[in-house]
């Protein structure tokens, strides 16, 4: 891909029409049949050569004159593509056909007669005039404002306020695929029930891209109880609708799919754009495209991959698994050497995890308000315990915010107690988060079994009714904001900023730990850190939950940084039981921050 970096890298014209040259015969090398991922590769590949088509066109150089011969080697290269796109097609609607076929053989249902054509029309082969700007961006391209309610795809809503799009309005129609003729049966017969009426929710090959996507919004909103799926999967896929077209699902081809993966890695970050532009990823896009990328930084790697191409690789294979989509999906994939690198996470280094547990929280605060001011106050509150549980048990913040006081165990040994957090039985991340987390015996000292019997006597089912949990507009809930808002506020304010560092380098620091010691066999730290198992056979046998044995093994491991804040930390409730710090009762210090904060969830 070397070809890439000088094509982006050299302003001269004439050079990049040159490299394009040669990878269009490097492609054409390779003949016929192209396969499908071959296919994707050069429909990707136009999207180059269109960009240097449009810049010839600016700078008023016909791209003959740039590139001797380009013309008829892009015109060869463009047919191949077409006849090789109709092929792909027809076979997947004959399979489709053959599956429709297979079907109705096992159900007794008469089959259509023969195969359907496919709805769409073809795509016509090589167009002079596709050298044209707005032939290459315009044609396909219609502004989506994405909001929280249903999508729609009327009126004034396609046009983003302040702006005047009208070179992008697109053909927003599509033709509804032919269909099975009717047949007369038994309204009784079992055979005959409509499987929307058993799933309603069942995408359509004739549906709208736009009303698939409120079908499996709805679906996602009946499975989880909230609109977690708006947010998500209902701002990405508006985006490929206004980039291709409010198209019926089947007309829908891995090439306007390839087409829309590549502008959706110019889509720039949304804090950089003005307000009257966020409305949607194709409100950015545009603006961008309109006013250039100075002061503009793209999407990261890590939103893309994590956020969009997840997202949109999930609509669009449920569309296929449900035979709304006739061939198998394109993936989404695209990411560019301008889109950031995620940065990777460190750990705690010693002095920093230290430097952490003397501040005025954890040694001797001000007030129960200003717990980051130092005094003469111990403030075992939500946070306090949030931080320490972070560091000694890798749980993540989410999960701490959800413990209830059931949830603490003591299972008696020989050899004395050890405690667990039992989330077997909590909604948590993944199937294998659901875990059993040892405590270590110092942080039990420290009081949180105290706790738990104070905070249960007095009603509450959490064992931090004070920890406020955040329910976003689409009604899902986000339990670990509260510990995460505190973090942005402590790294600031104690200059914890080094790159790589977060509140998540808690859990990292607990990982790393266990790696060290050399003592935990691989299934085990599996099970304690809550990571899934990866489908490795091996990993699949034995118990399910963490033995006391190992649980004790953890325990044991030697940190002399854990030392040092478990020296820290008795130490200050050594002072506060002495009557040497004064120490507010935990019922007290649950309805301070209960007033403050709002009432309980």
């Amino acid at each position: 891909m070397d070809w890439i970096v000088e094509f982006k890298d050299n302003p001269e014209l004439s050079r990049r029409g040159e490299l394009l040259n040669q990878q269009i015969n490097s492609f054409r090398k390779r003949g016929f049949p192209i396969d499908p991922d071959v296919l994707t590769a050069r429909v990707t590949f136009e999207n180059y050569v269109r960009t240097w088509l449009t810049e010839c066109r600016l700078a008023n150089l016909p791209p003959e004159m740039a590139c001797a011969g380009f013309f008829q080697t892009w015109k060869s290269f463009v047919d191949e593509n077409v006849a090789a796109e109709d092929a792909h097609k027809k076979t997947a609607v004959e399979q489709a056909f053959r599956r429709g076929m297979r079907s109705a053989a096992e159900t007794g249902e008469p089959p259509c007669e023969s195969a359907p054509s496919p709805s769409s029309p073809r795509r016509l082969p090589f167009d002079p005039d596709s050298l044209s700007e707005t032939a290459v961006y315009g044609q396909e391209i219609a502004l989506l404002e994405a909001t929280t309610a249903p999508v729609s795809l009327s009126g004034s809503d396609l046009v983003a306020p302040g702006e005047d799009h009208s070179e992008f309005a697109g053909d927003m129609a599509g033709n509804a695929p032919a269909e099975c003729p009717a047949t007369d049966h038994d309204a009784t017969d079992p055979r005959q029930i409509d499987l929307a009426e058993i799933d309603e929710f069942l995408p359509e090959p004739n549906d709208s891209l736009s009303r698939a996507l409120e079908k499996f919004l709805n679906k996602e909103k009946k499975r989880f109880g909230d609109d977690r799926a708006r947010e998500r999967i209902g701002l990405a896929v508006p985006f490929i609708i206004a980039a291709v077209g409010d198209k019926a699902v089947a007309d829908v081809t891995r090439r306007d799919l390839a087409r829309a993966d590549i502008m959706l890695a110019d889509v720039p970050h949304d804090k950089d754009v003005p307000d009257g532009h966020r409305g949607s990823l194709m409100a950015r896009y545009l603006y961008a495209r309109k006013h250039g990328w100075a002061g503009l930084r793209r999407l990261s790697e890590g939103t893309l991959k994590n956020r969009y191409h997840s997202a949109l690789n999930t609509f669009f294979r449920w569309l296929y698994d449900k035979e709304a989509l006739p061939e198998e999906p394109y993936r989404f994939q695209t990411v560019t050497n301008d889109n950031p690198k995620p940065k990777d996470r460190d750990v705690f280094a010693p002095e920093e995890a230290e430097r952490f547990f003397r501040l005025p929280l954890f040694c001797g605060c001000e007030t129960p308000h200003r717990i980051w001011n130092p005094g003469d106050l111990l403030v075992q509150n939500s946070q306090y315990w949030g931080y320490l549980l972070a560091f000694t048990t890798g749980m993540r913040p989410s999960e701490i915010a959800i413990i209830d006081c059931e949830n603490l165990l003591e299972f008696p040994d020989e050899d004395g107690s050890v405690w667990f957090i039992d989330l077997t039985r909590h909604k948590v991340k993944t199937a294998s988060s659901r875990r059993m987390i040892p405590i270590l015996p110092w942080v039990i000292e420290l009081g949180l079994i105290e706790r738990r019997d104070a905070v249960a006597a007095a009603g509450h089912t959490r064992l931090f009714p004070e920890w406020q949990l955040l329910t976003k507009r689409t009604g899902e809930t986000k339990p670990g904001h509260a510990l995460s808002r505190s973090w942005q506020y402590v790294r600031t304010l104690f200059g914890f900023t080094r790159e790589g560092l977060s509140l998540y380098s808690a859990r990292h620091t607990f990982a790393q730990r266990l790696d060290e010691a050399g003592k935990l066999a691989e299934r085990s730290r599996h099970l304690v850190m809550g990571h899934a198992h990866d489908g490795r056979s091996r990993l699949t046998y034995g118990a399910r939950k963490l033995s006391l044995g190992i649980a004790k093994v953890i325990n044991s491991i030697e940190d002399p940084t854990l030392d040092v804040i478990s020296n820290l930390l008795l130490d200050a409730k050594s002072r506060a039981d002495k009557g040497e710090l004064k120490k507010v009762d935990v019922l007290d210090l649950i309805a301070l921050e209960i007033a403050a904060d709002g009432p309980e969830e």
